[in-house]
C-alpha cells in the first residue's frame, strides 16, 4: 500500500521537530560550559556576581599584571597577555636585575583553572586559578600556594578594580 501525502507530511513534520529539539538542547548544553576563548568566571568559591563587577573584568582574554616573589631578589614583574584566539605571551622582568624572560604558547580553561602550555619545552607549563578580574598562580600540583606571600601570586587584569572582600 502506498503512503498518502498526509502520512508523508506527518513523518516529515516529526523529523523536523525532532531535529529542532536536538539542536535546541545541544545549544542549551553548550551555553552552561566555559569557553576557553571567551569564558567568564563560573562557580568558583568567592565568585563576584556579574552585576556587581564590570563585565570586561570577568572575560578571560586581556592583559594581566603583577609582581610575584623571587627567590633571589625583590620580585618578578609579570605581564601575561591572553588572546581570544587561545594563545598567550608572558614576560617576566626580574626587578633589580637586567634580565627579562619571554614565553608564549597556547592557553585553555579547565573548570576554574587556566592552563598555559608553552611552545618550547624549556619553559614550564603553568596553572592559574580564575578569580574576579584576576588570575592566581598555583603550585605544580595545581594547589594554592600557602604562606605569608600567598597573596603576592596574583595577576590583576589591567583596568579592573580589586573586588571587595
Amino acid at each position: 500500500m502506498r503512503p498518502t501525502t498526509r502520512t508523508l507530511l506527518t513523518r516529515a513534520s516529526r523529523a523536523v521537530l525532532v531535529a529542532g529539539a536536538i539542536a535546541l538542547l545541544a545549544g542549551c548544553a553548550q551555553k552552561g560550559e566555559m569557553s576557553s576563548r571567551t569564558g567568564a568566571e563560573t562557580g568558583s568559591a568567592g565568585a563576584v556576581k556579574e552585576a556587581a563587577y564590570p563585565k570586561d573584568c570577568l572575560r578571560l582574554p586581556g592583559v594581566y599584571e603583577g609582581v610575584i616573589p623571587a627567590a633571589d631578589g625583590p620580585g618578578i614583574r609579570v605581564t601575561l597577555y591572553l588572546r581570544a584566539v587561545g594563545t598567550y605571551t608572558m614576560t617576566e622582568h626580574y626587578i633589580g636585575r637586567n634580565f627579562t624572560a619571554s614565553s608564549g604558547g597556547d592557553w585553555s580553561t579547565h573548570a576554574d583553572r587556566v592552563a598555559l602550555d608553552p611552545i618550547t619545552e624549556k619553559n614550564p607549563a603553568r596553572l592559574l586559578r580564575i578569580e574576579a578580574g584576576a588570575l592566581r598562580f598555583l603550585d605544580l600540583e595545581g594547589e594554592f600556594i600557602d604562606g605569608p606571600l600567598s597573596e603576592h601570586y596574583v595577576l590583576r587584569k589591567s583596568g579592573c578594580p580589586k573586588p571587595a572582600s
